[in-house]
């Protein structure tokens, strides 16, 4: 499995101060009763990114997912689009929205050239494990349409950012079983299974990205589920055969680490291609932090330039 290592191996002062910042805030349980209220507390997308650059057309519009519609905001970088991205944001499948992370979706389309889906699925605990996983899917087969309408030369991608990322790697493996013709998966710091017992939770668990706000978010999410269902544990998964190949970003300073990694190394036992990138002195949420780190920044161009090289001959 092609692996690889970038960035400077001690943390850049300015990404130094956020997580002592952030790790000086003690971590609340969400609850049934105070989900609402915790979406109201600003993330690192909303906290770090700036409203992101002006594209020439961005439109709201909803998806059929039979019975329900599911909301998506999508971004037109140009007439001369390369070809489509569904992103699947973060937050636990708790919080996150395609409002928190309008800047960063602005970001992919204005410099990848793909047009970019942004989907608002259903959070838990209102709506619990498979609600999130169902709508996903409902707008990566609409986005499959789409392509197809738009001709053969234009490529689908899914990217699925930290508990998105959970749900990107899921459905590229139910898309394979369906027929969906997906063209990459990107996986940004991934959740792939329930194993709190890593190397990386042991040393990071205390980070970013705690152990005890994981295991509350799997709490609601999961909701009675048997966790090693591979719809909520990709890395438990029997079958990987015709996944999309994958691009696997990990943060050498995230709880999440090992996880992500160990699932490209399933991958690629199962003859997935799968490219696993390690941005060593990063922490969970680095995707939020280029203007503030420049390991980041080169995390961004990367997924941006895995985007562009869908569209290039050979």
């Amino acid at each position: 499995m092609p692996f690889e290592t970038t960035g400077p191996t001690s943390i850049e002062p300015a990404v130094l101060r956020l997580i002592e910042q952030r790790g000086r805030v003690p971590f609340v349980p969400v609850t049934a009763a105070t989900a609402a209220a915790a979406r109201k507390v600003p993330g690192l997308m909303e906290t770090l990114l700036s409203e992101g650059p002006s594209l020439p057309r961005v439109e709201d519009l909803t998806v059929d997912a039979g019975g329900h519609t599911v909301p998506v905001r999508l971004y037109h970088p140009g007439a001369d689009r390369t070809g489509l991205a569904v992103f699947l944001h973060g937050g636990g499948w708790v919080r996150g929205s395609v409002a928190s992370h309008d800047a960063y979706a602005r970001l992919l389309a204005a410099r990848s050239g793909f047009a970019v889906a942004s989907v608002d699925y259903r959070l838990a605990p209102e709506h619990p494990f498979p609600a999130a996983l169902d709508d996903c899917m409902a707008v990566i087969r609409w986005a499959a349409e789409r392509c197809r309408a738009d001709g053969a030369a234009r490529p689908l991608a899914v990217i699925g950012e930290s508990a998105g990322g959970n749900l990107a790697a899921v459905a590229a493996i139910l898309a394979a079983r369906q027929g969906i013709p997906i063209a990459a998966q990107i996986l940004i710091y991934p959740v792939t299974d329930h194993d709190f017992d890593t190397p990386s939770y042991g040393a990071f668990g205390q980070g970013m990205l705690t152990r005890s706000a994981m295991e509350n978010f799997w709490d609601l999410y999961a909701a009675g589920h048997d966790r090693d269902d591979f719809r909520l544990s990709p890395l438990r998964a029997a079958d990987l055969a015709g996944a999309a190949p994958a691009f696997i970003l990990t943060g050498g300073l995230d709880a999440l680490r090992d996880e992500g990694e160990a699932y490209g190394a399933l991958l690629e036992a199962a003859g997935v291609p799968a490219r696993v990138k390690r941005y060593e002195a990063l922490p969970h949420g680095f995707i939020a932090m280029e203007g503030i780190s420049t390991t980041a920044r080169q995390a961004n161009d990367d997924i941006v330039s895995a985007l562009r090289d869908l569209h290039r001959p050979g």
